[in-house]
C-alpha cells in the first residue's frame, strides 16, 4: 500500500478520550475500570505521581552556554532563562508547568507542549497541550511524526515535530496503563473494606446467655447495647449475660498484609522506594541516605534525561553551543553538613572559587573570592 504515506501511532485524541471515559474498553479482571482519574482515587498512585511530578517541578532546569573553547555558562537574560526558570509563558508558572507535564508523563504516557515562535521563528512561550487532545501520525518513509491537536472550539490542526514539546514514557505508555491490574486490585481491596465499614458486617464482640431468653428480651438486649454504643446510658441485662469481644482474626491480618502487598507492587511499578511512601519498616539511619541516593539516580534521573534531550533536540543549538540540563543539588539541599562539607573540600582542592559556592547558597561575592585555591602539596615541581 503506498498511500497514504502516514500511518496512527498514537490515538489519543479528544474524541477517544471522551469515549473511553463513558465506555471503557478494557476493565481489568476485577472489573475495576482504571482510567487515569481512577487511578489517582488510589492513594500509592496518587503519592507516586505527586512524588516524581513535584521533583521534577522543584529542580531547576537552566539553560547553558558553551563558548568554542569548551567552556559554559548559565544563560540568565535570554528567552530560556525565563521559560524554565520563571514561567513558559504569562499565566503558567516554570513549577506548575513542569509538574502537570510530568504527571501526563505517568498518567496519559504522553506530555505535550505547543512551542509559539516569533516572527523569526525563534521560541518565544510555551503552551502544555492537554494529553487527550493530541493524535500523531508517523510518515511511512522517514518516520516523522506530525502532530494533530484538536482544539476546544472544534476542527483540528496540524503541528510539526519541530514545533511541539514531546516528553514520552516507556513505550509511550502510561505506568498506570501497564500496571492495571495492580491497581485495580488495590481498588477492590479498598471498595471491599469500605463495603465492610459501611454496613458493619464485622462485630466488634458477641453476647452469650447460659439461659433461653424470649424474642422480647433478645429485642431488649440489643435495643440496649445500641444504645450503649451510641453513648446513650448504660446495658443492663438479665439471663447470665456474658460479653466475649472480637480481636483481629487471622483473615483481617492476611487481609492487611495483601494490602501492604499492593502498596509495593505499585511502588516498584513507578520505581518510588517504599519509606517515601511512608512504608517505613525496613528503613533505618544506616540506609536512608543510600536510599535517597538510589531514589534520584534510579528514579528521577530517566525523567529527568527525558526532558532534557527533548529540550535540547526541539530548543537547543544544533552546534551545541546552547543546552539544557537539571540542576540536582536541590535534592541533598536539605542535609546542611554534607552540603558545607562538600563545598569546603571543592574550594580546598580548587575546584570552585569561594564565590561560586556562595552563588550556589544564594549568597553574595564577596572581594577576593574569585581566586581559586591551590593545596602546597599538589604544587607542581619546577615552582619556587
Amino acid at each position: 500500500m503506498i498511500w497514504p504515506f502516514t500511518r496512527s501511532v498514537e490515538t489519543k485524541d479528544a474524541t477517544r478520550g471522551v469515549w473511553e471515559a463513558l465506555w471503557p474498553s478494557t476493565p481489568a479482571k476485577t472489573g475495576q475500570v482504571v482510567t487515569p482519574e481512577v487511578a489517582l482515587r488510589q492513594t500509592t498512585v496518587l503519592a507516586c505521581v505527586r512524588i516524581i511530578s513535584e521533583t521534577v517541578g522543584q529542580l531547576p532546569l537552566h539553560a547553558y552556554t558553551r563558548a568554542p573553547d569548551g567552556t559554559t555558562e548559565r544563560d540568565r537574560i535570554s528567552v530560556f532563562h525565563r521559560m524554565f526558570s520563571r514561567g513558559p509563558n504569562p499565566w503558567t508558572t516554570a513549577f506548575d508547568f513542569r509538574l502537570a507535564m510530568q504527571a501526563d508523563v505517568l498518567l496519559h504516557g504522553s506530555a505535550f507542549a505547543v512551542i509559539q515562535r516569533d516572527r523569526q521563528g525563534e521560541p518565544r512561550f510555551l503552551r502544555k497541550l492537554p494529553a487527550r487532545s493530541v493524535h500523531i501520525d508517523e510518515n511511512r518513509l522517514t518516520d516523522e511524526p506530525t502532530y494533530r491537536v484538536t482544539l476546544s472550539e472544534g476542527g483540528s490542526k496540524n503541528f510539526s515535530h519541530r514545533d511541539i514539546l514531546h516528553i514520552r514514557a516507556l513505550h509511550r505508555k502510561a505506568v498506570t496503563d501497564l500496571c492495571k491490574e495492580a491497581i485495580a486490585v488495590a481498588l477492590a481491596q479498598e471498595a471491599e473494606l469500605a463495603a465492610s465499614l459501611s454496613h458493619g458486617q464485622k462485630p466488634s464482640g458477641i453476647l452469650m446467655f447460659e439461659n433461653a431468653m424470649t424474642d422480647a428480651a433478645i429485642d431488649r438486649a440489643q435495643q440496649q447495647f445500641r444504645a450503649l454504643g451510641e453513648r446513650k446510658g448504660t446495658a443492663v441485662l438479665d439471663g447470665s449475660a456474658k460479653y466475649q469481644p472480637l480481636g483481629v482474626m487471622n483473615a483481617d491480618a492476611q487481609f492487611l498484609e495483601l494490602r501492604r502487598h499492593q502498596v509495593a507492587e505499585i511502588a516498584r511499578a513507578f520505581r518510588v522506594p517504599l519509606h517515601m511512601l511512608q512504608e517505613l519498616e525496613r528503613i533505618t539511619h544506616q540506609n536512608a541516605e543510600q536510599m535517597g541516593r538510589q531514589f534520584l539516580q534510579f528514579t528521577m534521573m530517566p525523567h529527568l534525561k527525558s526532558w532534557e534531550q527533548e529540550c535540547n533536540l526541539k530548543l537547543g543549538a544544533d552546534d551545541g553551543s546552547r543546552y539544557f540540563e537539571f540542576l540536582t543539588d536541590d535534592i541533598a539541599k536539605a542535609d546542611l553538613a554534607a552540603r558545607m562539607q562538600s563545598y569546603s573540600q571543592a574550594v580546598t582542592n580548587g575546584i570552585l572559587s569561594p564565590n561560586e559556592a556562595r552563588a550556589m547558597e544564594n549568597r553574595a561575592p564577596y572581594p577576593g573570592g574569585d581566586e581559586f585555591l591551590r593545596p602546597l602539596n599538589m604544587q607542581g615541581s619546577t615552582d619556587g
